[in-house]
């Protein structure tokens, strides 16, 4: 039995990545290279991840909130 992948509408997290990586990056981006588009990717998706806020972690950024995560753990 096959397991069918999910689609566009039933994945909206990764939906919502894709298109501000879309519209964010590789729109205003011109490359030179293929390394070059490796390393700034990389820089963008750690910027993505680490210091904006985002608004399923109530305007949080992930770095803040899994502070957050772990002070509760501890406390309980």
């Amino acid at each position: 039995m096959r397991r069918r992948l999910p689609t566009r509408r039933q994945n909206g997290t990764r939906e919502s990545f894709n298109g501000r990586f879309r519209d964010e990056f590789l729109a205003t981006e011109q490359f030179g290279s293929m390394l070059e588009v490796l390393a700034l990717a990389e820089d963008w998706r750690i910027e993505y991840n680490t210091y904006r806020p985002h608004g399923s972690l109530d305007f949080l950024t992930p770095e803040v909130e899994s502070t957050f995560v772990v002070c509760e753990a501890v406390t309980t």
